[in-house]
C-alpha cells in the first residue's frame, strides 16, 4: 500500500535488533548452580519478564544480573547490571560470577590463579570486603562480557 520499506530485513531498526543478543536480567538465587538449566527453560518459554539486549558475546547460555552489594566499588557500584557468558574460558585476572557454597550465594569478584593450583577471588573495596579462596564446592558460573553502569 506504498507504507513502509518493500523488504522489512532492509530496516534500520530491524537490523539493529537482529544483530543483538537478547539475555534476561535473572536473580542471583536463579543462577545458583542446579537451577541454571530450570531458568534456561524459563528463558526458551519467554517466561521472564526483565530482558536486556546487546551485542556482546553472551554464548548460548548468556544472562545478566544485577550486582547487589559495594564488593566491586568504585568500578562497579551496587546497581550495575553485567552480562556474563557461561561458556566462555575463564582467564586469570578476569571478572567473574561465582557460586559459594558456605554462603549458599552468588558473588561478583575479580579471579586469580595461582600456580599451586587455588583459585582465589578478589574485591576491589578491600576495606570492607576479603578475599575468598574457592572450595570445592564453590563454582565460578562465567565470566563478565558487559557491564551497564546505572546513572
Amino acid at each position: 500500500n506504498g507504507v513502509g520499506l518493500m523488504n522489512p530485513e532492509d530496516d534500520p531498526h530491524y537490523k539493529l535488533i537482529n544483530a543483538q543478543n537478547r539475555v534476561p536480567i535473572l536473580a542471583p538465587n536463579q543462577v545458583k548452580p542446579g537451577l541454571q538449566e530450570h531458568f534456561l527453560s524459563l528463558k526458551s518459554n519467554e517466561n521472564i519478564s526483565n530482558w536486556l539486549l546487546t551485542t556482546a558475546n553472551t554464548g548460548k547460555n548468556g544472562f545478566a544480573i544485577i550486582v547487589q552489594d559495594k564488593s566491586m566499588y568504585p568500578r562497579f557500584d551496587q546497581g550495575t547490571i553485567i552480562v556474563v557468558n557461561p561458556e566462555k574460558q575463564h582467564k586469570d585476572r578476569e571478572f567473574v560470577l561465582a557460586y559459594i557454597s558456605s554462603i549458599d550465594d552468588v558473588i561478583f569478584r575479580q579471579v586469580e590463579f595461582h600456580n599451586d593450583g587455588s583459585v582465589i577471588l578478589y574485591p576491589i573495596n578491600t576495606a570492607m570486603y576479603k578475599q575468598i579462596t574457592l572450595e570445592k564446592n564453590d563454582q565460578i558460573i562465567g565470566a563478565l562480557v558487559e557491564a551497564r553502569w546505572q546513572t
